[in-house]
């Protein structure tokens, strides 16, 4: 079997949404190819054992990843050893870099340039746009344009690469439009057998204690780029229906701020939970009456949330914060998958969470649609094809 390289800082026993998709598409990709994986993990915690995966832990002490210099420092540490591993890998490989950190294609960059390696890169997140955007780098300071110029080189000796949507493809060739042309549209994904709808959600509601709540819940990481402010906004608006609950499981950088606006208003209808071990995730998607996804207006189409393809692999009904000029908000508008709200208007977020709370039939008629949306386009059995096809026209003239 012809062999690959998936090389990313997040995989399981890791919480990331990245590693977790990591792991089903390399598991799938399996198949038909050698998978070998090039990951992290902390000295603390036994790594996994797979029969069909060979995996290169680099295992060393982990910083905080929700602070910068945590994040900086893991990235630059797996960046450096994973660059003199594969530099003595088989030369017929394919290469697969996920951008976490977003620098680590650079090791592709130099392996191609050293001796004619191969590689494909995966854009969750566009670097350094999303940092400018956020105001973490100043526009047009040397470190943006030293950055956009490695970006270049990157792209420029890449074979493919690959976006989560098709705006976060036009967006991209925008950027950086020498290299349009080698842009495909590849969304994330999730697995129809492990996430699926539970008609009895009263059930599970009742065994942890959340019996006869209508819940929002959003679930996933609470990061920089979600705007989850409002939500909470919108709850004290809410907070006199005793039976609405807002369930945030995840963690992430927003998060104790999130905590102490809760704390600020008094809040009884907020509660934060830590993240899930992935066995119990469709349990957790399936505690949603609807479901919230947010992402920040600064970062349109410069990332994908990836938490909607579990979502709606559920049959959860969305109420979307972002624009809908996204890939996400497109698709929630115009394909029957819930309601758009104003990211930054607790009042209009609160009108959408009404008119499922008022009508719950509503969400049945969603949930059905949904469901059959996600197996037409979202299923990992789909997604997985794609992959393939990508590393076997790469490989095709070996």
């Amino acid at each position: 079997m012809k062999k690959i390289y998936i090389v990313s800082e997040y995989f399981p026993p890791s919480f990331a949404s990245t590693g977790q998709l990591m792991e089903e598409l390399a598991l799938e990709l399996s198949e038909y190819f050698d998978v070998n994986i090039v990951t992290t993990i902390d000295k603390k915690i036994p790594a996994k054992i797979y029969d069909k995966l060979k995996i290169k832990w680099f295992r060393f002490t982990k910083l905080d990843k929700n602070k910068k210099v945590g994040r900086v420092y893991n990235g630059l540490k797996f960046l450096f050893k994973t660059f003199f591993f594969l530099l003595f890998s088989d030369k017929k490989s394919v290469f697969l870099f996920v951008s976490n950190p977003p620098y680590i294609a650079v090791v592709g960059c130099l392996l191609n340039f050293l001796r004619g390696a191969r590689y494909v890169y995966l854009i969750h997140d566009q670097y350094p746009e999303i940092a400018e955007a956020l105001g973490y780098l100043k526009p047009n300071s040397a470190l943006v344009k030293i950055w956009k110029g490695v970006n270049n080189k990157i792209f420029g000796r890449a074979e493919k690469i690959i976006a989560l949507g098709a705006l976060m493809k036009n967006k991209i060739g925008e950027l950086y439009p020498k290299y349009s042309d080698k842009i495909s549209v590849v969304t994330n994904w999730a697995d129809r057998k492990v996430i699926f709808p539970i008609s009895q959600k009263e059930d599970i509601k009742k065994k942890i204690g959340y019996s006869q709540k209508f819940i929002v819940q959003y679930s996933g990481n609470i990061g920089l780029f979600h705007n989850l402010e409002a939500l909470i906004d919108a709850a004290n608006l809410l907070k006199d229906y005793q039976d609405i609950l807002f369930l945030f499981i995840g963690d992430g950088g927003k998060k104790k701020s999130l905590i102490s606006k809760k704390d600020e208003y008094g809040l009884n209808n907020v509660v934060f939970e830590n993240y899930l071990e992935k066995k119990y995730l469709n349990l957790s998607l399936n505690l949603a009456d609807i479901a919230i996804i947010s992402l920040d207006d600064r970062v349109n189409n410069l990332c994908v949330p990836s938490k909607f393809c579990g979502i709606i692999a559920s049959g959860t009904p969305i109420v979307a914060l972002c624009s809908p000029d996204t890939d996400i908000g497109y698709e929630v508008q115009n394909k029957k998958l819930g309601y758009l709200a104003a990211q930054n208007d607790p009042n209009d977020i609160a009108k959408k969470i009404l008119i499922f709370y008022n009508n719950r039939n509503l969400i049945k008629d969603y949930s059905d649609n949904i469901r059959k949306y996600f197996i037409n386009n979202y299923d990992i059995s789909l997604i997985s094809l794609k992959y393939k096809n990508i590393f076997e026209d790469i490989m095709k003239n070996d």
